[in-house]
């Protein structure tokens, strides 16, 4: 029997609802197909701006603090984010408020009232949001990544923008995201925890603002996916810190391929936890870095594989750091992985998404997403592993050849490196031919 049932407004919007009565709480999530990659340059920054907007006035609470007041009254747990092809808004509270929870959020979501006194006060504080960015080492790896792997292609675009986006956005601006974005086709409600029927769930909403819902002005434009230049890149930012931060990554083909749960094993037996492939060898044979993560970042069009770490500056490190990390890369695409280790990490990944799914607010971005990326063929969690119980050692193998391409491999690095011909980049431009064209 399925987890989840589908369910249908008289507007057409369509909601997913995963019942679960051993708990006493309940998470309501709206999540709305629009992101950074939507956006056009001039207003890039506008779907995460207009998330921080709906947290303000609206037709029943005039004031941000009275809506504030009114999900603390709830006992709610709240919060919003916007990605690069999703923004999601989501609340958790006990089962008894549920009423409640989805008339106040149908009204944030299908009813703000965008004023420019609002407006003014919230530029200002998402530029804040910006700036506080601009230090972060990490941040730079990973925009800088993705446009070394993307070149202009709109997935490149950060998903907060920049101080000028934001005070370029007016409420016109805002409006029109709304009308544009915020609408049936385009917008799903995610429902989890202790429900009542299906049929009870379907008279909630249909009493609450989310019939309000108005149709999809046109529809949702399919992004192709992008074809990757077969180029290696390397890019060193120079900075005083005496730290080094160092990204590797390399072009994903998508959420819609076939290769993304072998993928996800490969990750797990690369760096999903202290007996994983990296970092033993990095961390505790070689004791060259405190950390090092992994990361799969995908979208409809493509996306990226991360791998980042951080290290004392000097060029001697660098090279070590580097000489270990894509020696262990190239192990696994050329020798591929044993039964033994293969059985290990998926037995550790099944742990990892039972566990994360016994929170309610986990599974219910899960099963938005599912309805709004995959809307005619939703995967119950539950069997989600299946997918990976099939993935064999022949197909690691495979897909760590592709993936692990050396000759699509982007590196950045930001420390105190002298950035001459002679420099860093010169010397992993050797190493890496070193370990990929020598063995």
């Amino acid at each position: 029997m399925s987890s989840f049932k589908i369910g249908k407004l008289s507007n057409g919007l369509e909601f997913i609802m995963s019942p679960n009565d051993n708990i006493d709480s309940v998470c309501l999530s709206v999540a709305i197909r629009v992101g950074s990659n939507d956006e056009t340059l001039k207003l890039n920054g506008i779907s995460h701006l207009v998330e921080h907007m709906l947290f303000k006035s609206n037709r029943i609470y005039k004031t941000k603090f009275e809506l504030y007041n009114a999900l603390d009254n709830m006992g709610a747990i709240y919060n919003a984010y916007t990605d690069k092809n999703i923004t999601n808004f989501y609340a958790k509270c006990h089962y008894s408020k549920l009423s409640e929870l989805i008339n106040l959020f149908s009204v944030l979501i299908c009813e703000p009232a965008i004023n420019d006194e609002d407006l003014d006060k919230e530029r200002n504080i998402v530029i804040e949001e910006i700036r506080n960015t601009y230090d972060d080492p990490v941040e730079t790896l990973f925009n800088k990544v993705y446009k070394f792997t993307f070149g202009d292609n709109p997935i490149t675009k950060t998903v907060a923008g920049s101080p000028d986006n934001i005070n370029s956005i007016t409420r016109q601006d805002v409006l029109d995201h709304l009308r544009k974005y915020y609408a049936v086709n385009n917008l799903v409600v995610g429902l989890t925890g202790k429900l009542p029927s299906l049929d009870e769930v379907t008279s909630l909403l249909e009493k609450s603002s989310f019939t309000k819902v108005p149709q999809l002005l046109s529809p949702h434009e399919f992004r192709p996916k992008i074809q990757h230049e077969l180029k290696s890149n390397i890019y060193v930012k120079h900075t005083k810190n005496q730290q080094t931060y160092l990204a590797i990554g390399f072009p994903l083909s998508g959420i819609y391929s076939n290769n993304k749960f072998a993928l996800q094993i490969i990750n797990s037996i690369l760096n999903g936890s202290m007996s994983s492939r990296l970092f033993i060898k990095i961390r505790e044979e070689k004791g060259l870095v405190y950390s090092i993560s992994s990361e799969i970042t995908n979208y409809e069009e493509g996306g990226v594989y991360f791998i980042i770490t951080s290290f004392e500056t000097s060029d001697e490190k660098c090279l070590e750091v580097m000489r270990a990390i894509l020696s262990e890369l190239h192990s696994i695409a050329n020798d591929g992985v044993t039964e033994e280790e293969l059985v290990k990490w998926k037995n550790y990944l099944r742990s990892i998404f039972s566990i994360s799914h016994e929170e309610t607010n986990a599974l219910c971005d899960y099963y938005v997403r599912q309805l709004l990326f995959y809307r005619d063929t939703v995967m119950d969690y539950r069997d989600l592993f299946k997918n990976y119980e099939v993935v064999t050692k022949e197909d690691i193998k495979k897909v760590c050849a592709d993936v692990l391409d050396y000759k699509k491999l982007k590196v950045v690095i930001t420390g105190n490196y002298s950035t001459d011909k002679d420099g860093i980049a010169a010397k992993l431009v050797s190493l890496i031919k070193d370990i990929y064209e020598k063995k």
